[in-house]
């Protein structure tokens, strides 16, 4: 994502879930990638989560954007990609 924002320090948090129940733990990895850095490895929600369709929110503060652009990017390791519910600003 490049979501246009003013320059300054941000609070992103970011909500997701697995919504398919015939995933398990490992089935969906990501990395969470924020203005070109790692801010979040390996992020297996259904092991956070504990089960199928149960909602996680993911803080990261502190976040500088310098170019006016808020660049998020979310690298699959395992599985089908990362799945977001919503983004806050």
């Amino acid at each position: 994502y490049a979501i246009p924002v003013a320059n300054g320090t941000y609070n992103i948090r970011l909500h997701t879930f697995e919504p398919n129940t015939f995933i398990g733990v490992g089935g969906r990895r990501f990395d969470v990638q924020i203005e070109g850095t790692t801010v979040d490895a390996n992020v297996d929600i259904r092991a956070i989560a504990g089960a199928a369709n149960r909602a996680i929110v993911r803080t990261y503060s502190g976040i500088a954007v310098g170019n006016g652009m808020l660049d998020l990017r979310m690298l699959n390791l395992t599985g089908n990609g990362a799945v977001l519910a919503a983004i806050e600003i």
